[in-house]
């Protein structure tokens, strides 16, 4: 299982504006009690392709602490948005 999070630090909001909310509210049946969206790897690689499309993703305005408005993590807790096509498919 793969857990997305809103990254909280990201302050940039041209993500959201340009279709980042309509995707996240896409996918909330797979939410948590936390506000976190539970899926497959499979569906991760999925949601990410599709996140990483809309403009705004990798925004420069963005912190560099905090470069991109979702962060991806693996069962373990290991932040794994660098690499998920990695991550997920090996």
């Amino acid at each position: 299982m793969i857990r997305v999070r809103i990254d909280t630090q990201n302050t940039s909001e041209k993500w959201w504006e340009n279709g980042g909310l309509d995707l996240w509210e896409k996918y909330l049946s797979l939410k948590d009690k936390y506000g976190d969206l539970n899926m497959s790897k499979t569906t991760a690689l999925k949601f990410y392709h599709e996140a990483s499309a809309i403009e705004g993703w990798n925004d420069p305005d963005a912190p560099p602490y905090a470069p991109f408005p979702l962060t991806f993590w693996n069962r373990e807790g290991h932040e794994v948005f660098y690499d998920v096509t990695d991550f997920v498919t090996g």
